[in-house]
């Protein structure tokens, strides 16, 4: 069995290939998606724009062959064992859940620190720097079958949301919103002792959110 995925194979190249049905390993969903949002990372990186952070110290050059689609909602198709949802629920094949977009390496000082994701050294992200040449390859929503590393941030989506298409707003939302620049009150002193301890550590380049535009 197989199934079929939308690859960038080089800027401004577009083809659809075909994949094995990934098995999913411990910790792994596999989702078999509903909808994904076109980002404008995802324009960019069409276009041959893939330098990420510029200027920062987690520059980094995304690679071709890549299944783009991290604003992403779907159901459950199977997993590795029992994996929880954001809410501390197992999970069950049928289930709706829209994943996070990035997968923290759960080692490095800021995650052991209980910091936010965006500060972990080594931060993975679907549609992005989880590309093709990684096995299964389905790291991407623009494809029927996504593979869920363990530590990606599943969150449930209400049963009473019937419109899918909000779901998948779940992502981009906050990254419009830029919280961190219009912080409530009692959140910015919390917001600037974290810049400081940033720039003191050598990340004072470092973005709140993932690029969206």
């Amino acid at each position: 069995m197989s199934v079929r995925a939308a690859v960038i194979t080089a800027p401004g190249q577009i083809e659809l290939r075909r994949f094995p049905v990934p098995e999913p390993g411990p910790g792994v969903v596999v989702m078999r998606v509903s909808l994904s949002g076109i980002c404008g990372t995802d324009k960019h990186t069409f276009r041959g724009e893939t330098i990420q952070y510029a200027g920062t110290p987690h520059e980094r050059q995304i690679e071709y062959p890549l299944i783009c689609g991290h604003e992403n909602v779907g159901v459950v198709e199977t997993t590795g064992g029992e994996v929880l949802a954001a809410d501390g629920t197992p999970l069950r094949p049928g289930d709706r859940i829209v994943p996070g977009a990035n997968v923290v390496c759960g080692a490095c000082w800021y995650c052991l620190n209980d910091e936010p994701y965006y500060f972990c050294e080594r931060l993975e992200d679907y549609g992005n720097s989880l590309n093709v040449r990684r096995p299964p390859s389905l790291f991407g929503g623009w494809s029927e079958l996504m593979y869920l590393l363990p530590r990606t941030r599943l969150f449930r989506v209400p049963d009473e949301l019937r419109a899918v298409a909000r779901a998948a707003h779940a992502q981009p939302r906050p990254a419009v919103a830029r919280p961190d620049r219009h912080p409530p009150p009692s959140a910015r002193g919390r917001t600037r002792r974290r810049r400081a301890r940033a720039a003191r550590r050598g990340d004072e380049g470092w973005c709140s959110t993932p690029p969206c535009s």
